[in-house]
């Protein structure tokens, strides 16, 4: 219902969203799986998935024009967003997000501290996330344990912390965080991978991009065997992951 409705939209003003929203709650197939209690993280749940960050976004600011409070699974579904809105150029450049939406992220995360002391796993790994895209960065070290507490982080959530450890030149932690992943019988991401590429393409004395670092299929192809060959095969393959797994990372 949300994908067939906001494809056929027109969105040009907080009325616009409005009549959406009530379309979607009103809608004939709607037989309560939609309520004013969900709409919201449905939503932009929908706007990431499809990859329309930018009408995710819209659809916050209407929320925010109506004074409508977000609350923990829509913050949560929010952050989400921001993570992938953000994630690429992130990777390109080897910085973190800008300050407008690293205030964004510390903001609602500063939120949910203060009226969910105790957070849910799902919840943290999507602080985690985009805390990850930050000057905070390692704070989601922390998150982690907090993770593990109820639940065993996701190959996403560790990816996230990786790719940041190497974004800023903490290639010791990355390569530790990669092991641990492992051990707990998950993959990391590809995001890490590119994070490693980028770390390895950055001056390490300014932290910046080098104008001329290209790579070529076939140092792209040694960098990745680096990886595998550090950590996905590591001290014994089989105790890390399966052979099936194994062959899909390679």
């Amino acid at each position: 219902v949300i994908g067939t409705i906001l494809e056929n939209a027109q969105v040009n003003s907080a009325r616009d969203w409005s009549n959406i929203r009530k379309s979607i709650l009103d809608h004939e197939i709607n037989r309560g799986q939609f309520t004013t209690n969900n709409i919201d993280a449905m939503i932009l749940g929908h706007c990431t998935k499809i990859k329309r960050y930018d009408l995710g976004a819209s659809y916050v600011s209407f929320l925010n024009q109506e004074d409508v409070k977000l609350n923990i699974a829509t913050i949560g579904k929010y952050l989400k967003l921001i993570y992938f809105k953000n994630q690429e150029n992130c990777l390109e450049t080897g910085k973190p997000c800008d300050k407008a939406q690293e205030e964004i992220i510390t903001k609602h995360y500063h939120d949910l501290r203060k009226d969910y002391p105790v957070l849910d796993s799902l919840t943290l790994e999507n602080v985690v996330l985009a805390l990850s895209l930050t000057s905070r960065w390692k704070e989601c070290l922390d998150l982690l344990k907090e993770i593990k507490i109820t639940a065993v982080p996701t190959a996403a959530a560790y990816s996230a912390v990786i790719a940041a450890a190497f974004l800023n030149n903490e290639e010791a932690l990355g390569w530790t965080l990669l092991d641990e992943i492992l051990m707990l019988d998950k993959l990391p991401g590809s995001v890490s991978l590119l994070a490693y590429v980028t770390y390895k393409g950055l001056c390490q004395h300014c932290s910046q991009t080098l104008d001329n670092f290209v790579l070529t299929d076939q140092e792209f192809a040694e960098l990745k065997s680096e990886i595998f060959e550090k950590v996905i095969v590591g001290r014994d393959v089989f105790v890390k992951t399966n052979p099936e797994e194994l062959e899909k990372f390679k």
